[in-house]
């Protein structure tokens, strides 16, 4: 049995969607005895914490723009509900706190528990600037907290248990704890459970070794049916090309069905691209003080190149000892959310 924590982070990259597919598999996982899931009080509480913030905080405040930029929809009875958006968000909120809640119920999660955690221990890494504290991120007191909770745990235990986090600080941790192992994101740890089957993971990097023409050509058709938004500007993407694909050297493995020759891979796609938009100019834009608000809006109309990194999650069907036989089942860009590319070049 593999011991896994999941870090607040984590939540918050998938989006709080627990009908993501890596959820899922943990769900499966736990379902086939293969795993037990671990949060801390601290984490359970911080999540709950971050979507009532994204909740109360960046829907309710964008919903309040539109509001006010597009009333003119009011006049239409299928964008009703959209108005009524400030009405149930303690609605929205419970919902997705039961959905929180569910998913720990699915993995039988254990919380363990941050009482028995001596705060000089806590003060003592904080003054030294120890991990997971460091000179850019002193206020990291919550990690900490979890962090020696969990060594206490699994050290009383005599076990192991991956840490699965993106936070360098926490990997830092991880480092000079022996039963603490660090997995940077839910990709990269079931890519480490299918190494336990050693030739089968090589045999399916060496299939999407041999096969990357054909999984570009079916990420460029993906791409140009996906949903495009401007990250820096009020605006629309009209038109996107695509210039190249460069695919991740090495994919993770998510999972193996060997009987039946299927696999599912992530992995990154660097993409390289020009795009059509048109966005507000709101220099252009005659603004009227008194009313506070703008006349019209003055739209430029560009050509932008950008690259922007994509997730991908494939599952593939294969033939067993012939890596260039590949059908390619289904293809989830991006999580399923939009792309996000910028008018400007925020890289300097």
């Amino acid at each position: 049995m593999i011991n896994v924590f999941i870090d607040t982070q984590v939540f918050i990259h998938k989006n709080f969607n627990f009908r993501n597919e890596l959820f899922q598999r943990l769900v499966n996982a736990v379902e086939d005895n293969l795993i037990s899931v671990y949060l801390t009080e601290i984490v359970k509480k911080e999540v709950k914490s971050k979507i009532h913030d994204n909740v109360y905080q960046t829907v309710n405040n964008s919903q309040k723009k539109f509001v006010k930029d597009a009333k003119i929809l009011r006049n239409l009875s299928e964008y009703e509900n959209v108005f009524k958006i400030s009405k149930v968000l303690d609605d929205i909120s419970n919902y997705l706190m039961s959905q929180f809640e569910q998913f720990l119920e699915k993995v039988d999660a254990t919380i363990i528990p941050i009482d028995n955690v001596s705060p000089t221990i806590i003060f003592e890494k904080y003054f030294k600037g120890d991990p997971p504290f460091s000179n850019k991120k002193k206020a990291e007191f919550p990690d900490a907290f979890s962090l020696i909770a969990l060594q206490k745990w699994f050290e009383e235990e005599g076990q192991q248990v991956s840490i699965i986090s993106n936070d360098q600080d926490l990997r830092n941790f991880c480092d000079n704890i022996e039963n603490l192992l660090y997995e940077s994101s839910l990709e990269s740890f079931f890519d480490s459970l299918t190494k336990n089957d050693y030739y089968n993971h090589q045999f399916i990097v060496s299939v999407y070794d041999a096969n990357n023409t054909i999984i570009e050509e079916q990420i460029e058709e993906c791409i140009e049916k996906h949903g495009f938004t401007l990250d820096d500007e009020d605006g629309d993407v009209n038109r996107v090309y695509i210039n190249s694909i460069e695919l991740d050297e090495d994919p993770y493995i998510i999972d193996i069905e060997k009987e039946e020759g299927i696999a599912t891979i992530a992995f990154n796609a660097n993409v390289s691209l020009n795009a059509d938009v048109s966005y507000v100019d709101y220099a252009s834009s005659p603004y009227d003080k008194e009313e506070g608000r703008y006349f019209f809006h003055q739209f430029e109309e560009t050509e932008i190149d950008d690259v922007v990194i994509i997730p991908i999650l494939m599952t593939i069907e294969y033939k067993h000892h012939d890596k260039h036989e590949i059908k390619i089942n289904s293809v989830i860009l991006n999580e399923e959310e939009d792309i996000g590319i910028q008018v400007y070049d925020n890289s300097y």
